[in-house]
């Protein structure tokens, strides 16, 4: 029965690639992707699954000798490495429960030789192990770090760097990446983004399966840089992936690209400059398709870093998300360069009502109270910045906004919650409202989630 087993597995790993066969039983089946973000590092490898399993066969998937055996309480467990002889490639298997008979013996002898249950031994000619393709070196485990039975499984080159196992293997997929959202990071204390001077992060529409747009123009003065949400997908199988490739195009000339086929362990500190820390902590696992860093990544080819600076004029932005089997995703958007303002002002007496030219369901209506008469002083021109967000330009302190509503389609008109902008807290009782004091005015931002389109019409 397992000789059967062991031939139906070489004959479908075959399918999968012209020289390596896969090494366990569960073809194609893995739950991690190279260069996946890790805690300071990057994902060296793919996790491979083994349902569970302690104990299952593990297979060399080519031909050539035992190079190296490491155990340690953490990090890999019990470790074999695998030199390959026709390309010098190196193997790794990691988090074995235990090795072969003939790796045991030895692994008994250099307990001896070390007085310790944990070593790290790079062997001697004399001491090397030969291994045919398809020969079990080892069995499943849960040993080392790590989050419940896998094997984790690199193929490094011969100088000791980590490439993509996938590039050797093709599993079939036909499932293109998501993408969740896209945040715009000033990179300067001149830059402005939708009149906020802070990452300022927008959803994606998503068209069809592998097309998304950013729904509004961006106004962005001044120099920026772009992260990325966004994970990959394979057909049947139940986990989110790392992406392969993502390139940033502006006005269709290529500004920054990533591919994750090789990296060194000499760069994974600086796994933040790839991913941002700051949307980390905030549960947003981002890619920058920029470098604010001295230090170049070997997988990145980039024009400026990717920090990018636009003009008055608008610029589209494309960005196209591959994963390994070549499926795309792209996402289109437009940029420029100045404050966006089409908003229509008329004064009324103590109300200024604010008119966009666009149109939405909903109305939103702000009480203003003043210790002042003649509100118009103090309320000379709003900023519509965004579908939510408006900026009162000539802001005074006296101004105390203290109430707002809402009118639906229907006429409706609901109080929703007070709120004063020289509150110490920017967000009102309810979170619904944000503000924000700046040196040019007052920030407005209304997080209401009847506000999921454009606001018309403002009455203050």
């Amino acid at each position: 029965m397992n000789i059967l087993i062991l031939i139906i597995n070489i004959f479908l790993s075959i399918i999968y690639t012209d020289d390596y066969i896969w090494p366990n039983d569960y073809d194609g089946n893995i739950t991690a992707t190279f260069s996946e973000p890790r805690a300071r590092r990057f994902h060296a490898g793919i996790d491979v699954r083994t349902f569970g399993e302690i104990g299952s066969n593990l297979y060399a998937i080519d031909s050539g000798h035992i190079h190296r055996i490491k155990i340690s309480p953490n990090s890999y467990g019990k470790a074999i490495y695998l030199k390959l002889n026709d390309d010098n490639n190196i193997i790794l298997y990691s988090h074995l429960n235990h090795f072969n008979n003939q790796i045991e013996n030895l692994v008994d002898q250099l307990h001896q030789k070390y007085q310790s249950s944990f070593f790290d031994h790079t062997l001697t000619q004399e001491q090397y192990i030969k291994i045919n393709q398809g020969d079990i070196i080892g069995y499943t485990g849960d040993t080392g770090s790590l989050s419940g039975p896998h094997l984790h499984f690199e193929i490094r080159n011969q100088n000791n760097e980590p490439i993509n196992p996938l590039d050797y293997y093709k599993i079939k997929d036909s499932t293109p990446p998501l993408a969740k959202s896209i945040t715009i990071i000033p990179l300067s204390d001149k830059t402005w983004i939708n009149g906020i001077q802070d990452y300022t992060n927008f959803k994606l529409q998503k068209i069809n399966s592998n097309k998304y747009v950013l729904q509004d123009t961006i106004s962005v003065i001044g120099e920026f840089g772009i992260a990325l949400e966004t994970y990959d997908l394979i057909d049947d199988l139940s986990f989110k992936y790392g992406i392969y490739k993502i390139d940033l195009l502006l006005d269709n000339v290529l500004t920054y690209s990533i591919q994750f086929d090789n990296y060194s362990f000499s760069e994974d500190h600086l796994i933040y400059a790839a991913i941002d820390y700051a949307l980390l902590q905030r549960d947003n696992i981002s890619h920058r398709l920029f470098n604010a860093t001295n230090d170049d990544l070997s997988f990145i080819k980039s024009t400026n870093k990717g920090k990018l600076i636009v003009d008055e004029r608008t610029h589209n932005i494309v960005i196209n998300i591959h994963d390994i089997n070549n499926n795309i995703t792209q996402i289109q958007g437009v940029l420029v360069g100045k404050i966006l303002n089409n908003i229509n002002i008329e004064m009324n007496n103590k109300n200024t009502i604010i008119k966009t030219d666009e149109l939405f369901d909903s109305e939103i209506f702000l009480n203003v109270t003043s210790k002042y008469d003649d509100i118009e002083n103090y309320i000379s021109n709003f900023t519509r910045l965004t579908d939510r967000t408006f900026k009162i330009n000539n802001y005074n302190e006296e101004l105390n906004i203290i109430e707002y509503y809402i009118k639906d389609k229907s006429g409706i008109k609901s109080k929703k919650s007070f709120f004063s902008p020289n509150n110490q807290n920017p967000y009102d009782i309810k979170g619904n409202i944000y503000t924000k004091h700046l040196d040019s005015g007052l920030i407005i931002e209304f997080h209401e989630k009847e506000f999921s389109g454009y606001i018309p019409k403002l009455e203050i």
